[in-house]
């Protein structure tokens, strides 16, 4: 399968934040079925900001007033999505059904909104992220190289799990975590309770993930960009301006 992520930093959106750009990063994996060789490619973008409407659905469980929005709520609701409660937020779980959208993203391909993610940024001295994400993690992250990305888990003092997450590597003194919905608040709590010489900042709300997974994903991607993305090899990614 090929699956495109793609993480919208969203600067003018129902949560209150002032810019009107905003920075989107896309990661991009595809399985080669007949090698079952993987290969992960992420992408950062340049694109403008989609606002969403009023919250409407009837919906029991969390608190109706309380979820978050993506901002492609009104989208899916327009689309006819069957909106649900999860993680705090309210998310589309299907469409025509799931059987169909199963088949369809297995044989072209399917748009998914996970803007529900997490994504915490740690900038600093080369020598104090390494200390700090070499203690919280149980991946070495010193092995890491610029426009690299890998999978790992935050534990706690006691070496159980906080959450797993990925990392992204920019340059010796930039990193993003990326973190699953329902924790990256505890994942950024977690972190900034260790001594530290790091700046660390929870972007999450700010930021905004669409997958576009598939065995046509790369190739749908790489037309709307007007862009070979085959030179981004397996868990790697890239920054690429771009005015939608």
């Amino acid at each position: 399968s090929i699956c495109n992520r793609i993480g919208i930093r969203n600067n003018n959106s129902s949560f209150s934040i002032c810019d009107i750009l905003f920075l989107c990063f896309v990661s991009l994996h595809i399985l080669d079925m007949e090698k079952k060789t993987p290969r992960k490619k992420i992408i950062f973008l340049d694109l403008p900001v989609y606002k969403s409407g009023k919250y409407t659905p009837e919906l029991t469980g969390e608190s109706v007033e309380n979820l978050k929005r993506t901002p492609l709520n009104e989208n899916h609701k327009a689309l006819g999505a069957k909106m649900v409660p999860f993680g705090g937020w309210e998310m589309p779980i299907q469409y025509s059904g799931i059987i169909a959208e199963h088949t369809a993203t297995r044989t072209h391909a399917g748009l998914f909104d996970v803007s529900h993610m997490g994504e915490i940024f740690l900038e600093g001295k080369k020598e104090n992220l390494l200390h700090l994400l070499e203690r919280i993690t149980c991946n070495s992250v010193s092995s890491l190289e610029n426009f690299q990305v890998h999978y790992n888990a935050v534990l706690n003092k006691d070496g159980g799990l906080v959450d797993d997450i990925t990392i992204y590597k920019f340059s010796d003194e930039k990193y993003m975590i990326c973190s699953n919905a329902s924790n990256y608040e505890n994942v950024f709590s977690h972190i900034i309770s260790f001594p530290n010489e790091v700046n660390i900042q929870n972007e999450s709300v700010k930021w905004h993930q669409i997958a576009i997974q598939g065995p046509k994903a790369n190739e749908i991607f790489s037309k709307y960009l007007s862009k070979d993305l085959d030179y981004i090899k397996y868990y790697r990614f890239d920054l690429i301006p771009f005015n939608g």
